[in-house]
């Protein structure tokens, strides 16, 4: 991958753009949020421990409900420059800028140049932004596709193989892509090598990677091993809920649309257009996640699907009116996007931060003056969602304990003795309306819109 600065100029005006956006941003989009703290906290605790067990999540075992890779990458940032909320969000910014630099060299060696606007358009989706600035793990899994996307174009089939194996360590969520890929394997075999052997060509440090993704996922196979009964218990939690969902949405439209997806790669496959078939089985795999997925996180996977599309054709239809048509279509599609809330979460600016500084210093002061007045020296602290991330370094400092509450059926609630609820005017309203997990038996801290923060005594 030859990088040439001059020739880059405007990828990195672009990247830097979108790292201004995301300072601006700051914990204002998305707001904090709950699976923020339940990863986060296991990041810490590797940080600090070399070990996946927190008591703020648990007093008795290791959470086994999400892969360790993306908390043990944290963790390790965490070693290096100690925690805070701002630098787990700037790991997803790292991936999410990576994926952009990615995404571009394809596009720049392998398609139509136009198509380079397109990739412009996209990553600013407020989808997109809000994966960028959330502590989850949808910017790695998009690096690690894209990455994958690459090297198979390269056919660089031992690469592909390990980014494979290593994202099942971040997220069951790559195994969508494992499909395009073996698709792509058994096309290359049919049309060109005719040789299993060619499949396994590759260099040392090739083979050295996928040699290092092996220990990786047999180090994690002998960790879900010695914790299995926590692992069935916490997967068990994942996949019903998951199950429990309608596939597709129960969306004729969807199936419909699927359908269409794989009978043009059906053609593609037939008329020998090895890198379209790549790209409209990475479109089928990404609209498939989004369909079968639902989550709220995932909306940027079904605007990946539609741009691959797009580049596919502005590709395939080479001529100038063509180009206008499509490019013009695309762009009506992402400009309304673009104005769109998030799940309720608007894509606005604030001179403040989500919870001020102000704020945070009148809650903390009303904790401390609680701890001494109930003569409390092992005082436990609930705060609600990923608020609770901001509260780590001071109940830290203080010897409080922190408490993190899980669903019942990952782990049953724990009392506590102060319950922070706070809710802002850019919370969306059907968050407000969640129910509040917490059992508390002396105080409960209400801070609220306007900086407003309320005590309610429990004695």
């Amino acid at each position: 991958m030859i990088i040439s600065f001059r020739n880059n100029i405007y990828l990195y005006i672009y990247l830097l753009l979108i790292i201004v956006i995301l300072i601006e941003l700051g914990f204002n989009f998305p707001i904090p949020w709950g699976d923020e703290a339940a990863f986060i906290f296991q990041a810490i605790a590797f940080s600090e421990t070399n070990s996946l067990f927190t008591n703020v999540l648990s007093d008795s075992r290791i959470i086994m409900w999400m892969q360790p890779g993306y908390m043990i990458i944290q963790g390790i940032f965490y070693k290096i420059f100690g925690y805070s909320f701002e630098l787990a969000r700037m790991i997803s910014w790292l991936f999410y800028l990576l994926s952009i630099f990615i995404f571009y060299k394809i596009l720049q060696k392998y398609f139509h140049k136009n198509s380079l606007y397109i990739l412009m358009l996209v990553f600013i989706l407020p989808s997109g932004l809000a994966i960028a600035n959330v502590a989850r793990m949808e910017s790695s899994i998009i690096f690690l596709y894209l990455l994958s996307v690459y090297f198979l174009l390269e056919k660089k089939y031992i690469l592909v193989f390990s980014l494979l194996i290593i994202g099942i360590l971040f997220h069951f969520n790559i195994v969508y892509f494992g499909l395009t890929f073996l698709i792509v394997l058994f096309y290359d075999y049919i049309i060109f090598e005719k040789k299993v052997s060619s499949f396994f060509k590759a260099s040392k440090q090739e083979y050295f990677i996928f040699i290092i993704s092996i220990l990786f996922l047999l180090l994690y196979v002998i960790f879900v091993y010695i914790n299995w009964i926590n692992y069935e218990n916490d997967m068990a939690f994942q996949f019903t809920r998951k199950l429990d969902r309608v596939p597709f949405y129960f969306s004729l439209r969807n199936l419909i649309i699927i359908f269409i997806m794989i009978v043009f790669s059906t053609y593609l496959f037939i008329k020998k257009e090895r890198n379209y078939l790549l790209l409209s089985l990475s479109s089928l795999s990404m609209f498939i996640l989004w369909a079968n997925g639902q989550e709220i996180w995932y909306e940027f996977f079904l605007f990946l699907a539609i741009t691959n599309l797009y580049i596919l054709f502005i590709d395939i239809f080479n001529k100038k009116i063509f180009q206008v048509i499509f490019i013009s279509l695309y762009i009506l599609i992402i400009f309304k996007s673009l104005f769109l809330s998030f799940y309720g979460m608007k894509l606005n600016i604030y001179d403040e931060q989500y919870i001020d500084e102000f704020t945070k210093f009148k809650i903390y002061k009303i904790i401390k003056e609680l701890k001494t007045k109930y003569h409390k020296e092992n005082l436990t602290l609930y705060v609600n969602r990923g608020n609770a991330l901001m509260f780590y370094n001071f109940s830290k400092k203080e010897n409080i304990k922190l408490i993190y509450l899980l669903p019942k059926d990952i782990e049953k609630n724990r009392k506590v003795d102060i319950a922070i609820y706070i809710y802002r005017d850019n919370d969306p309203e059907w968050l407000k309306n969640f129910p509040i997990f917490a059992e508390y038996n002396m105080a409960k801290i209400i801070s609220t819109k306007n900086n407003e923060v309320r005590v309610i005594l429990n004695e």
